[in-house]
């Protein structure tokens, strides 16, 4: 571990290379540098993957105190120094090791191009937040589908929350998300009925009333359609047309993260050397306003859940 690296043994939980980590600066220049700023970022991105491969595998993300165990368990040693390097692709495996292969679905392309290999790729990450009134104890219930194909299904309380999906999806194109209500009853004086406040796509939020949302009633077969509403007050589909915009191919979303991380990472860099203005952003976009929290990373004071420093 080199000399420069900050750490507290009350506060620190994982380590992540920030050594000799090679960049391009604002001049365009390939240089090398030093920094807790630039392991925060590797940090962050094990957490993401991590989550992912929980929700998709056990239908749940991981306790904080899941991930750091098994963090700690799958990480290298520090020698002499009671600390453990992260090892991102040895979590991941233990993840699926401990939970199955991955439950991710993949929705085929329909319209593969002649002469192109397998189609491009990329995940949808979907958020549905509903609630429902229950019948004879029994709350609604309905299944997640994308372009008609079953991606997973929950059983709703009588309080709003929201309930995560994922699926594999051809990139660049435009795809249905579906809500599915199918228990719809009525018993001893109770209307069971199924509330979709909202269904959000690859991080875009589509309100049940967007113009972007139908309401197919009864069989999924475009016959009985109506506006979108929240209340769905018989079996039928809420179906999402969702732009193709977010369904980015996983190179560009991977292209466009890395330039997001480099800006964070030479804010950071050019904070902590007195090169910030009160009044300007910098080349990424990071107005001085923002800039602490790298500040705090690059000193190895990166807090998740203002608790723990995940990166020296």
């Amino acid at each position: 571990m080199p000399g420069w690296a900050q750490r507290n043994p009350g506060i620190t939980d994982l380590c992540a290379d920030g050594t000799d980590i090679r960049l391009t600066d604002l001049a365009g220049r390939t240089v090398t540098a030093n920094g807790s700023s630039f392991s925060a970022p590797s940090v962050t991105a094990a957490v993401a993957l991590a989550q992912q491969e929980a929700i998709a595998l056990r239908g749940s993300a991981l306790t904080q105190d899941e991930f750091l165990s098994l963090a700690k368990q799958t990480g290298t040693p520090i020698a002499g120094t009671g600390y453990t390097d992260l090892d991102t692709q040895a979590l991941l495996a233990k993840i699926g090791q401990l939970y199955g292969t991955t439950a991710t679905p993949t929705v085929p392309d329909p319209t593969p191009g002649p002469g192109t290999g397998a189609p491009a790729t990329t995940t949808a990450a979907i958020l549905v937040n509903a609630k429902g009134t229950a019948a004879a104890g029994v709350n609604a219930h309905f299944t997640l589908l994308v372009d008609g194909h079953a991606v997973g299904s929950a059983t709703v309380g009588a309080a709003a929350k929201n309930y995560a999906f994922t699926a594999t999806v051809s990139a660049d194109s435009a795809h249905t998300v579906q809500i599915q209500y199918d228990n719809d009853g009525f018993a001893g004086g109770q209307d069971r009925n199924l509330f979709v406040n909202s269904v959000s796509v690859n991080g875009h939020s589509y309100a049940a009333t967007d113009a972007a949302v139908t309401y197919d009633k009864g069989a999924l077969d475009g016959h009985d359609v109506v506006k979108g509403q929240s209340g769905m007050w018989w079996n039928g589909t809420l179906v999402v047309a969702a732009d193709k915009g977010l369904f980015a191919s996983q190179a560009q979303v991977a292209e466009l993260q890395a330039g997001d991380l480099l800006g964070h990472a030479m804010s950071a860099n050019a904070a902590s050397h007195g090169a910030t203005s009160d009044t300007t952003a910098d080349a990424a976009g990071w107005t001085s306003e923002l800039l602490p929290a790298f500040q705090y990373a690059d000193h190895g004071l990166h807090a998740w859940q203002d608790a723990h420093d995940m990166a020296v």
